[in-house]
């Protein structure tokens, strides 16, 4: 009995020996997750939709089309920077987009001016668009709110066919002030998503000339633009 009892106890301290001499594993440190960072250049799409307001008024007689509301696409490219001060973000962005916003119609307010009454009838075609603007916005970590306003410019192009020819067209580039807000979420470390809403108004000039006699002036005002976009960072 003896000899059992000495072999447990040089067993037990055998084993606290060796437990002894095993290293022990430093504790866990907690991972740190860097917040996002928008400072940086950006390219990008957008592509959307957009209506607006047109009027065609013979500057002669005043006869004129009435107010006719117009719609259509817009796709196009992106290009800006951030700089991200604390919260806030600061930058510049500026796009160029093919428009569809365009449309044949008769006037609605029976002047006969573009009517099936004289086979003849307006049309009015944005044909692109584009915007230069500032962007104040407020980050949380990767979502971005933010408002925009700039200039925004565009070609104007307007029409008086009938049903087997053209009478006569004309076309013009517009400025004008533009402004707006939309939200961004970066998905990716280089990737974001945005969805934007923007305002502007291209007003009035003369367009084109009926027969080198009567002066049409050509309006489009009101645009809304709603649009998403895809923007790719260079970090």
């Amino acid at each position: 009995m003896r000899t059992i009892a000495s072999a447990l106890v040089l067993a037990a301290f055998a084993t606290s020996a060796t437990a002894a001499d095993m290293p022990v594993k430093a504790p866990m440190k907690p991972i740190i997750v860097q917040p996002y960072n928008w400072t940086g250049f950006y390219l990008g799409i957008a592509g959307g939709g957009g209506w607006a307001d047109t009027r065609h008024t013979n500057t002669i007689n005043g006869i004129n089309s009435g107010t006719v509301g117009i719609s259509g696409g817009l796709f196009g490219g992106t290009y800006g920077y951030n700089f991200q001060l604390g919260s806030w973000v600061l930058g510049f962005e500026g796009d160029f987009s093919w428009s569809g916003i365009r449309s044949k119609f008769f006037d609605n307010n029976g002047s006969d001016f573009c009517s099936p009454a004289v086979e003849l009838e307006c049309m009015t075609n944005l044909l692109w668009l584009g915007t230069d603007r500032g962007r104040l916005g407020y980050a949380w970590d990767r979502l971005l709110v933010y408002g925009t306003a700039g200039v925004a410019y565009g070609k104007v192009e307007a029409t008086l066919p009938n049903a087997t020819f053209l009478v006569t067209s004309g076309s013009n580039t517009r400025t004008g002030f533009v402004f707006g807000g939309g939200v961004e979420w970066a998905f990716a470390p280089a990737w974001s998503l945005k969805a934007e809403y923007l305002r502007t108004d291209l007003g009035s000039k003369v367009t084109y000339t009926i027969s080198n006699i009567f002066p049409e002036t050509v309006s489009l005002t009101n645009i809304n633009i709603v649009r998403l976009g895809l923007n790719y960072h260079f970090r």
